[in-house]
């Protein structure tokens, strides 16, 4: 079960690295055109929600929203969903694909697992990993890194990926 959280959190890590791709420019995007949401309240970077909104378009947006241990996209389709007033929260009608889908407690034995966390931080950061972010077109850097968090089954132990959003500045 644990692997299958660990492909999902992959899956999600490519996601959140497109993130914006085409749309997000200019500086100071969180709360323009990224956000993290506690149930329907913004919250600032560093704080801990359930789901991150970045615009995709001029009035369109995506989203990965925690509920529970299952981890949703929303706005599968290129073009998202609608968000022409600004950042939004999706409808649970909107297009959405299942990232990581928790065990249902129906199932026999079936363990516990937590919730899945989602936190923005400002922090210059690099794809992959490679090397030290600059601000020269050699090497594309990001302002924000997304923490996924997700409980695991095994030992109750965290699974947490870190993805660098480098199309946010």
């Amino acid at each position: 079960m644990d692997g299958q959280i660990a492909g999902g959190i992959i899956m999600a890590d490519r996601l959140l690295q497109s993130a914006g791709y085409g749309y997000a420019s200019g500086s100071n995007a969180y709360g323009s055109t990224l956000q993290v949401y506690l149930a329907s309240s913004t919250v600032s970077t560093g704080t801990a929600g359930n789901a991150l909104v970045w615009k995709s378009g001029a009035t369109t947006c995506q989203a990965l929203v925690a509920n529970g241990n299952n981890l949703i996209f929303y706005g599968p389709a290129s073009s998202g969903y609608t968000c022409s007033s600004g950042l939004a929260l999706p409808a649970s009608s909107n297009a959405s694909q299942g990232i990581i889908t928790s065990v249902p407690v129906t199932l026999p034995n079936a363990p516990a697992a937590g919730s899945a966390t989602i936190v923005i931080s400002n922090a210059i950061c690099t794809p992959f990993g490679t090397g030290t972010a600059v601000s020269s077109a050699v090497i594309a850097s990001g302002g924000y890194v997304a923490t996924l968090t997700i409980q695991g089954y095994a030992a109750s132990a965290s699974i947490q990926n870190q993805t660098c959003l480098t199309n946010f500045h």
